[in-house]
């Protein structure tokens, strides 16, 4: 056996990407968004839905090295000053370029309550 799979205290193996999202974000106690590719995006933005929608209540941290992230922010800005997506979806966001202040924050977070699903929406 890799030795590697030796340290491992459990396996979890989904049929398909949508079961993978599920189990992450039902097992997750925070998401970190890392530099990565389509993939990546698109595990944001599903979390950042869920928080909105009321499905999930977790902190989001964006890893911004070397500013990898600086236009996919500026997009997400531009989206809130036109009214796209609201401040406070926006706002819930830790976004760092240093792995210990992004933890630090994390751990740190006070969530809005779980039933402000309308705050997130912007109404």
């Amino acid at each position: 056996m890799n030795p590697d799979l030796e340290r491992l205290d459990e396996i979890v193996v989904a049929e398909t990407l949508l079961d993978r999202k599920d189990v992450f974000m039902d097992r997750s106690d925070a998401f970190i968004v890392l530099a990565g590719g389509v993939g990546s995006l698109d595990e944001l933005a599903e979390v950042m839905a869920s928080n909105q929608l009321g499905i999930i209540n977790k902190p989001i941290g964006i890893l911004n090295t070397a500013g990898y992230y600086d236009h996919l922010i500026a997009w997400m800005k531009k989206g809130v000053a036109e009214g796209f997506i609201s401040d406070a979806n926006f706002d819930e966001l830790i976004i760092t370029d240093s792995c210990e202040d992004l933890v630090e924050k994390i751990v740190s977070e006070v969530r809005p309550a779980a039933d402000d699903w309308t705050n997130r929406l912007g109404l």
